[in-house]
């Protein structure tokens, strides 16, 4: 399993646990606008509360790992990490979101970095793996900027509007 905490220079990931519980999806519904688009999950309260209830149970499961983005160990919840084994044996796939207020000042970019690290380090993890719908460039560029390859494309059913029913899997490394 990862570290529990992963400090980096711009913050710290620390596993969500379910005294986090609350904090984290009042952070999610807070952002659940800027989120909706690609986390289809963000604007649905029920969705939310399961996805921050189960987080401890996946990682004791080795199921997933998810992680709080604070910039301080203590702070406010800003964000959300996780590395989920729903791509094969092998493999892990990072998700992440960050907080409206956040975007575009490379945090994002820093805790991606640090957590892809962390995964890549697993005894049992060859290759790590982000999806991105197409149409999310923002996230693309942050794949690319952080040395992933584009591997293949594929077809899906897209749940939201702003979806293009197209997945980019970008690995690492």
């Amino acid at each position: 399993r990862p570290a529990d905490a992963i400090l980096f220079e711009r913050g710290v990931l620390t596993r969500l646990r379910p005294q986090d519980a609350e904090d984290f999806v009042q952070a999610v519904a807070d952002n659940a606008l800027h989120l909706s688009d690609w986390v289809p999950w963000a604007d649905d309260p029920q969705a939310r509360q399961a996805k921050a209830e189960g987080a401890d149970a996946d990682w004791l499961a080795d199921r997933a790992y998810v992680y709080a983005l604070r910039l301080e160990p203590t702070g406010q919840i800003i964000g959300g990490l996780g590395l989920y084994r729903r791509v094969g044996e092998g493999a892990i796939e990072l998700g992440y979101w960050v907080a409206a207020d956040h975007t575009g000042t490379g945090l994002a970019s820093a805790a991606v970095s640090a957590l892809a690290s962390v995964a890549i380090a697993l005894a049992d993890i060859e290759r790590l793996e982000l999806h991105i719908d197409q149409a999310n460039v923002p996230s693309s560029a942050l794949a690319r900027r952080l040395g992933f390859r584009l591997a293949r494309v594929y077809a899906y059913d897209p749940v939201t509007p702003a979806q293009s029913g197209r997945m980019q899997v970008w690995l690492r490394p």
